[in-house]
This record gives structure tokens, C-alpha cells and sequence, in this order.
């Protein structure tokens, strides 16, 4: 029976990269130090890749306003929650958009800009961080371990609200070969020539090959971030005459 999903461990892709860069022949297994050094190599590309955002890697976040509080850290030591689960800590977000004020009623209200943080030099100028209100801003600093998500007004007495918006969570790396990617299926490949391109640095061989290696990894990489992007919004303007 045919399948529609197609999803390959990490343990399979590494093998074939190796392969590619001629590191062992089809039929036999890598030694356990060029998977290490492919695993590594693998492991920094992907966290590397995660700066440049991706479509599946944006996940909608929930924090609850505490009254008095300018600052909420996101991360493992703080209480944000992926939404609408709201089951698991977020992981440090790499960046974070579409920030809206969610009331008791059930009304949201956008933040900022169309839902983006202000800069850190337009916080910085507010003159009173400790000013209470309604939160009508945010501003956020990614950090390393917990990103720091600095709201203005601070959350007046009695606030009900809750911030809602949609973070980039970080790409998770795998840790034993029976792990598949937290990478669409269609990645795969692109994936496993980027790779190669990158382990031919450590195996190298023949100049020409790298050329052609190379250009097949730009090639995958290219589409698959040129498809991974969100359509922009159309807006119509009524014209002179009307």
C-alpha cells in the first residue's frame, strides 16, 4: 500500500551524506567517529537555518499579564505556553510577531505595529517602564537561554489579559539515530546535500565534484525556502474617483 508520508531518521540521512562525499561505500557502514562528525555538522546547520524562519517552525505562544509586571521571560524558566494547548513551556523563541492583547470577553487587540515588537531603542526611550496601564507595546530581546519579552505599560491592578502572538520556536536537534528531523518531509534531500556539502570540507575529493555538489545543495536549499514563505497580504486602495 502506498504512503503519503515519507519520513527518514536522521541515522539514514547522515549515512547517505557520507556517502555522497564518498566517506564509505554503499553496502558497508560508516565508522562511529564520521557519524559523530556528520551528526555535528548536522546538528550546527540546522540551528544555524533556524535564523532564517520557516513557516513550520511558527507556533502560536500564550502569556498571562501579572500586574506590575514590565518583563516575562520565554524560555524554560518562564510560564508561556505554547497556545492553544497550553500543555507545554516554549522553548526560547528565536523572534516573535502578531502579538495581540486577549481580554476576558474574548476580544483581541493588536500590539504595536500590526502585531510587531517595537525596537529596543524605542523601548529603551519610553521614560517610565513602570507606568501601569494597558499594554499597548512589546518589546523582545531573544537572549540565550530565555528570551526576555518586555511589555509597556506594565499590566495595571486587577488585569484579566492575556498576550497572544506567534513565536519561531527553535529547531530541535536529534539525539539518538532513531530520531527523525523536525523538518518537513519535503526538506529531506535538500537537507542531506547541504550536508554533503558541508562534510566535503572534512572528506574532500575531487574540486569539479564540489562544484556540482555544491550547486545541487544551493539549488535544494533555494527552493525549499522560496516555497517555505507566507503569501503576502494583498490590500486594495479605491482609486481617485471614488
Amino acid at each position: 500500500m502506498s504512503e503519503t508520508v515519507y519520513q527518514i531518521t536522521w541515522g539514514l540521512l547522515l549515512n547517505r551524506a557520507l556517502r555522497i562525499v564518498g566517506a564509505y561505500d554503499s553496502g558497508k557502514l560508516p565508522r562511529a567517529e564520521q557519524t559523530n562528525d556528520a551528526l555535528l555538522a548536522l546538528n550546527l546547520m540546522l540551528k544555524e537555518w533556524q535564523v532564517d524562519g520557516s513557516l513550520w517552525l511558527v507556533t502560536p505562544f500564550q502569556q498571562t499579564l501579572i500586574a506590575n509586571h514590565i518583563y516575562y521571560e520565554l524560555g524554560p524558566g518562564g510560564t508561556a505556553q505554547y497556545w492553544p494547548q497550553l500543555s507545554t513551556t516554549v522553548d526560547r523563541p528565536t523572534r516573535i510577531k502578531n502579538l495581540r492583547r486577549l481580554n476576558s470577553s474574548g476580544i483581541e487587540t493588536q500590539l504595536g505595529r500590526e502585531g510587531n515588537p517595537i525596537s529596543r531603542q524605542e523601548y529603551m526611550q519610553k521614560p517610565n517602564k513602570t507606568v501601569t496601564g494597558t499594554v499597548v507595546e512589546a518589546y523582545y530581546d531573544p537572549q540565550l537561554v530565555n528570551g526576555i519579552l518586555y511589555v509597556w505599560p506594565a499590566p495595571a491592578p486587577g488585569v484579566t489579559d492575556v498576550l497572544i502572538g506567534d513565536c519561531d520556536r527553535p529547531i530541535q536537534v536529534p539525539t539518538v539515530d532513531t530520531d527523525t528531523l523536525d523538518v518537513p518531509q519535503e526538506w529531506q534531500d535538500p537537507i542531506t546535500f547541504c550536508l554533503a556539502e558541508r562534510l566535503w570540507w572534512e572528506y574532500p575529493g575531487n574540486s569539479a565534484d564540489y562544484q556540482l555538489l555544491q550547486q545541487r545543495a544551493l539549488l535544494g536549499k533555494q527552493a525549499v525556502f522560496d516555497y517555505d514563505r507566507d503569501p503576502a497580504p494583498t490590500q486594495y486602495q479605491p482609486g481617485g474617483d471614488y
